[in-house]
């Protein structure tokens, strides 16, 4: 998305979206800036203390929060691997994807890289539950008791994480 809100007909879209929140981050957030970014820092982090661990997530289009699933269309639009464009609404999931070793002056170090337990969009990621989500065929509950057990479950993903560290 950051590709296509950086330039060509995006820019238009982040011209508008510059009023409400700073777009000014987006050149830096295209795949060969964080590739350069990635490649710049590696030795560091390979020979850092830190357990790196990272995460991808998708979801399918009619489940995401409804603006997000623009976001997915273009980023169907113009991935071509393997993985068929899948994305989160913000980011594809190829792109999510970290390198699973990174190599430094020192040390190689194994970099834990898993699918988000659950399917999810950009939002669902951080908890966000959204009307759409209902879609999915989850039962009986009433939505509010379901945004409450989806917020809940993403929380104790999160735990888990942390425990797992």
């Amino acid at each position: 998305m950051a590709e296509w809100l950086a330039t060509g007909p995006g820019h238009f879209v982040a011209n508008v979206l510059n009023h409400f929140f700073s777009t000014a981050g987006l050149n830096s957030s295209t795949r060969d800036a964080c590739a350069q970014f990635n490649a710049a820092n590696e030795a560091a982090e390979a020979d850092n203390d830190v357990d790196y661990r990272a995460y991808w997530s998708v979801e399918d289009r009619e489940l995401m929060f409804f603006p997000l699933q623009f976001g997915n269309d273009i980023i169907k639009s113009k991935e071509n691997d393997e993985t068929g464009g899948e994305n989160d609404g913000i980011v594809s999931g190829r792109s999510q994807r970290w390198q699973p070793e990174l190599q430094g002056r020192k040390r190689k170090k194994t970099v834990k890289v898993a699918r988000f337990p659950v399917p999810a969009d950009h939002l669902n990621e951080i908890g966000w539950w959204d009307f759409n989500e209902l879609k999915d065929g989850g039962g009986f509950l009433h939505p509010i008791e379901r945004a409450r057990d989806y917020e809940m479950r993403i929380k104790n993903i999160y735990l888990d994480i942390a425990r797992s560290l």
